[in-house]
């Protein structure tokens, strides 16, 4: 997970399991109540495998798969949205 912010959350996860005490996704929760509200997550995964570590349902993370010269730009949008 990547988060614009002073502080980094601990990055702790591979594509289709993690190795902390928590999801990614419960991580990110206790982020955003603890650091950062606003925080916003890109996760880019470069092929469609059907899972990804962010919750599709949460409006400040983006799941993206694949890549292309247009990502730049949606990304930034996201970000500053």
């Amino acid at each position: 997970m990547t988060s614009v912010s002073r502080s980094q959350p601990r990055a702790c996860c591979s594509a289709k399991t993690w190795a902390c005490r928590a999801h990614p996704t419960q991580e990110l929760d206790a982020y955003r109540r603890t650091v950062a509200g606003e925080t916003r997550v890109v996760v880019a995964a470069m092929t469609a495998a059907g899972y990804s570590i962010g919750d599709p349902r949460d409006e400040g993370v983006l799941n993206v798969a694949g890549l292309d010269a247009s990502l730049p730009l949606i990304v930034n949008g996201f970000i500053r949205s």
